[in-house]
Order: structure tokens, then sequence, then C-alpha cells
């Protein structure tokens, strides 16, 4: 069980997810990881602090071998299926669409391309461990072989951050919403209706502009 959250960026609101996530092999040797929202006790909505619940309908990987049999690469097959809840921008919806999610591959192949190369899962060896102490000090070795020192982690202010969420500490406070919550969660509820009273002043005041010119140009002067 994971627990997610990203920063908001204006005018959308902070949000958050709480998963429960399934990785395994496959009878084929590729590698299967699986995650659904679910409810938890511990990690109820935080609407009162302004932060959306996103739903994850069904998302994961299927990890194997690359087609043309380089055994230096892998093929990733991802579904996501999902809503993020409350009203967020089509424009940003279309960039994480057509953008993001492959700025994201790219990343993550830059990244892996600069690692230890590594020949079994140490989420699989641990996911099959068991009670087994055999196989949890053979997940823990695989752990220490793949690790490096000099290996730094860039983290960014958007991305989701993930923890356990039997350890998640959270801190105790008022649950009225503070003065700055109070209005990040009106101006979200308002933004599309700012956005159409924006265009449509927009939209009249160029029609009052053709109206004096057309009325200059016919010699009736300014009004």
């Amino acid at each position: 069980i994971q627990f997610m959250k990203t920063k908001g960026i204006w005018p959308a609101a902070p949000r958050d997810t709480v998963v429960l996530s399934h990785v395994e092999r496959l009878p084929d040797g590729r590698y299967l990881n699986v995650t659904q929202s679910i409810e938890h006790s511990g990690l109820p909505p935080r609407d009162a602090e302004g932060i959306v619940r996103m739903d994850a309908k069904i998302a994961g990987q299927i990890v194997g071998p690359s087609l043309d049999g380089n055994p230096g690469k892998c093929r990733v097959i991802q579904v996501a299926d999902g809503d993020l809840r409350g009203w967020i921008p089509k424009s940003v919806i279309g960039f994480i669409a057509t953008k993001a999610v492959p700025l994201s591959f790219k990343t993550l192949d830059r990244i892996v391309s600069e690692l230890p190369k590594a020949t079994e899962s140490a989420a699989i060896l641990l996911a099959e461990s068991s009670d087994t102490s055999k196989g949890k000090a053979a997940a823990a070795a695989a752990v220490a072989a793949f690790r490096r020192p000099s290996l730094s982690i860039v983290t960014s202010p958007t991305a989701p951050s993930a923890a356990t969420a039997g350890v998640v500490a959270r801190r105790s406070g008022s649950s009225t919403p503070s003065f700055l919550t109070r209005i990040r969660r009106v101006l979200e509820w308002w933004s599309p209706f700012m956005i159409t009273v924006l265009f449509a002043m927009r939209a009249w005041k160029e029609i009052k502009l053709r109206r004096a010119i057309a009325a200059a140009a016919s010699g009736g002067g300014y009004p």
C-alpha cells in the first residue's frame, strides 16, 4: 500500500492518492506490476486541506525482453486509466498526455542507462521471498549489489513522493482550512467561470474597437 502526493501548480490544487500495488514474475519470465486505488482508514481524503484525491482505476507495467533480443534493453508496456478529479485546464491534461509522459520515459531511460546492469529484480525477489529467511537474504543481496554510492537522486517539486502507508506520519492540526487554502479552493472553483468572463470581455472590447474603426472609416468619426 502506497500513499502519493503531488504539489499543486496554480490554478490546479495539490493531489494525492492511496493505491494497492502488486508485483510478480509471470510464467513467461516477464515482470508484472499492477496498481489500483483503495480506501485506507489511516489516510482518509483531505478535502478540508484543499487536496484533491485522485482515483487510479487500473495502472501498471509489464516488463520483458526487447523485441530485437538486445540483452541490454527491455520492453515496457504501460497502462494508465485514472481520474485526476477536480478541475484541470485542458491544456495541462494535453501536456501531460502528449509531452510529460513521453519525456518521463526518456528521463527514465537516461537514468537507467547510468545504473549497473542487473538480471534479477530485487522487488520480485522480495515479493517471492514470503517469510523465508533464504528469500529475504537473496533479496537483500540483490538490493545491496544494485546500489551505487555515487548515484545522485534528483527530486522534482511536482513529482509524486511515495511512502508505505503503514509508516506515514501526519502532522496533527486544525481541520479549519487556512486563509490561503480557502483562496485556492475558491479560485479553483471559479477558474472556468473566470476564463469565460475574461474571454467575453476581450471579445466585447474587440467588437467595440471594430465598430469604432468602421464608423471612422465611414466618416462618422469616433463615438
